[in-house]
């Protein structure tokens, strides 16, 4: 479970979120979408407890990133948005040296390493300094390495932006298949490419939560965030999710067999 509490803060002002507020269970990719990326960036972020809110809390698994760092961090895997990995390094020696820097057992990494580089098509590679890679197989790598003690939640900040539309690819179908037992947090800015692997989406304005909800439905939400169109009354039961309102300030999951009360 993540649960976010009237979170307020970011990377800098420029980016800050405001009151931002939402619990979510685990087991899901969900998407965190603003038309200004940055907003989601600085979400993220402060997810993963490398920025200090100025307000609110954020809770992993129930543990307080603020007042419990170590066990809540234990809990996740973060890839900031500018993350390449140290090209000095072959991509072996890096994810040793992340999994170093997290002390970890150096018997069971070097096993897990092997694991994830299984996973992508760079184990030929694991050799190779890493500037000799793409960029988009750098980001790989950086996905991995927040892989690296194998975290039950990942938040994962524009894995793909400025890679190949083939890596693009790659990224999307690892994202895909460490989803089965990790929950993914995703920042990308594309909505659409969102859709096509979220199964719902966090919808920000600006920095302000507008909705959490179904990728289907999250295209239209957006566009009238960006517009200020009113949004219309949905049917509770039909769907898992509800917007915000005045008297509502934050979202709560709704099972779509549940009426509201």
């Amino acid at each position: 479970m993540v649960e976010v509490k009237h979170l307020s803060g970011g990377i800098d002002k420029h980016s800050a979120i405001r009151d931002v507020s939402f619990k979510l269970p685990n087991g899901a990719i969900y998407g965190i979408y603003d038309a200004s990326s940055e907003y989601a960036s600085s979400l993220l972020a402060l997810m993963s407890g490398a920025y200090i809110p100025h307000d609110g809390k954020v809770l992993i698994n129930g543990f307080d990133m603020q007042k419990e760092t170590q066990k809540a961090k234990k809990c996740t895997g973060y890839l900031p948005c500018n993350l390449l990995p140290d090209s000095e390094l072959t991509v072996s020696e890096y994810l040793m040296f992340v999994a170093d820097a997290k002390n970890l057992s150096y018997e069971r990494t070097v096993r897990y390493v092997q694991e994830l580089l299984e996973l992508t098509d760079l184990s030929a590679h694991k050799d190779r300094l890493i500037s000799s890679l793409s960029f988009g197989e750098r980001r790989i790598v950086g996905i991995l390495q927040a892989l690296i003690g194998n975290p039950e939640i990942l938040l994962l900040d524009s894995p793909s932006v400025g890679t190949t539309p083939r890596d693009a690819q790659r990224i999307r179908a690892l994202i895909s298949h460490v989803a089965q037992n990790k929950t993914v947090f995703l920042c990308e800015r594309s909505l659409s490419d969102l859709g096509e692997i979220c199964s719902e989406i966090i919808i920000l304005s600006n920095g302000v939560l507008q909705a959490v909800a179904p990728s289907a439905e999250a295209a239209a939400i957006a566009s009238r965030s960006a517009t200020n169109e009113p949004s219309p009354k949905k049917e509770v039961g039909s769907v898992r999710w509800k917007l915000l309102t005045q008297s509502n300030d934050e979202y709560e999951l709704i099972d779509s067999d549940k009426e509201e009360k």
